[in-house]
């Protein structure tokens, strides 16, 4: 992308005929997509007049890649974790290391992808391991975040109860299974990613479209029958069963930042300080007031709370749609938001959730995620990332 004849202010012509990061998004291309792409602006020509002084602009943009470190396989540590046992992390060969792009699955490179819902697809860790009497039963894979440029691992972000890591890739991160000598009873899991957020502008420079995305990925495990006789893969496949599956996203929208709270994190993204969204927003001030049994009257009958929104994965006549289910039993769901200061000031909360119903329609099993929570005042105002050369 190219943006010629781009005026600049007298401060900017000060300060070396460099355009302010406001500038350049007010004339960004008519579409710039920078949700799963890095743009980086560079001042390609400055021309310079008695009366006024212009740069032309020249935009470059890279797909989003992210390093991925995980850990598989079959020797188990004697080390105690959460009071599960971590597969070995002292054998450096264990380690596998990858570069995948920006919400994409980590594959696993000996599958058939021609028949992904045949197979599985995705790195995989063994359901358990015998060493000597015992058993090892997998528990979860525990997800921490990376930093690449100095190798410090640093939190749980997530974590996933299927042995098949099929969760989509978002950030730099390093990838645990974990296993327990205990044996799992049978239940029904609903889960949910942190949020993924992201700020795109495009349109008319004069009048420019603001947008704002929430990327959830949703899933739900069925261990060992949960629900006797009710075989989900087959659920999913078939319409003829005697059961039906709803899934989908209830987002608890009653809850607002304070004034405070929301110009901390405005200023915050408008001086390229620090964002500390996830503290914030984690304080008792942003507990709702509307109770988990609510969220879950709604998701099983649908009776309706204010403050409370259901979006179930349906076709067009409003019935489950399992044909949208993708391998494993996740789902992507995006909201989109318009960029105004009461999106921005909302604190958002979700729950992902499944139930499970038979032919008269009565739930025998329902599952509703921990919840997850997301705010746009920082994204919302953060400027456009830009280089000036």
């Amino acid at each position: 992308y190219t943006v010629k004849n781009v005026p600049l202010t007298t401060e900017e012509i000060e300060a070396g005929y460099i355009p302010s990061d406001e500038k350049i998004t007010q004339y960004a291309p008519a579409v710039i997509d920078t949700i799963y792409t890095d743009t980086k602006w560079t001042i390609a020509g400055t021309k310079v007049e008695r009366q006024s002084s212009s740069v032309t602009l020249m935009a470059t943009q890279a797909e989003k890649n992210c390093f991925v470190e995980y850990l598989l396989n079959d020797g188990v540590s004697s080390n105690l974790f959460s009071g599960n046992i971590l597969l070995d992390v002292d054998k450096v060969a264990a380690w596998n290391t990858r570069i995948v792009p920006f919400n994409s699955w980590l594959i696993d490179e000996n599958a058939d992808m021609d028949n992904p819902e045949e197979s599985n697809f995705y790195v995989s860790a063994p359901s358990s391991i015998e060493k000597g009497e015992t058993t090892y039963n997998f528990v979860r894979f525990d997800v921490y975040s990376f930093d690449r440029l100095t190798g410090e691992i640093g939190d749980v972000i997530y974590s996933s109860n299927d042995n098949h890591f099929g969760y989509r890739i978002y950030a730099d991160c390093v990838i645990y299974p974990v296993y327990t000598t205990e044996s799992l009873p049978p239940v029904l899991t609903a889960k949910i990613e942190p949020a993924v957020l992201n700020r795109e502008v495009y349109g008319d420079s004069a009048s420019p479209v603001d947008r704002l995305y929430a990327d959830l990925l949703i899933s739900f495990i069925n261990i060992a029958n949960s629900v006797p006789g009710a075989n989900i893969p087959e659920v999913i496949k078939n319409n003829n069963t005697d059961y039906t599956i709803e899934t989908g996203v209830i987002l608890d929208k009653s809850v607002n930042l304070s004034d405070t709270d929301f110009n901390t994190l405005k200023n915050a993204a408008i001086n390229g300080s620090t964002d500390t969204t996830s503290t914030i927003i984690a304080k008792s001030d942003y507990n709702s007031q509307i109770s988990e049994t609510a969220v879950q009257n709604l998701a099983k009958d649908n009776t309706a709370t204010t403050g409370l929104t259901k979006y179930m994965n349906q076709d067009d006549n409003g019935n489950p749609d399992n044909s949208k289910l993708t391998n494993k039993n996740r789902l992507d769901k995006v909201f989109r938001y318009s960029n105004t200061a009461a999106a921005q000031k909302r604190v958002f909360i979700a729950y992902s959730y499944v139930v499970i119903k038979n032919s008269s329609g009565t739930v025998v099993a329902i599952a509703i995620s921990a919840q997850q929570r997301f705010n746009f005042a920082y994204i919302g105002n953060k400027p456009l990332a830009t280089v000036t050369e």
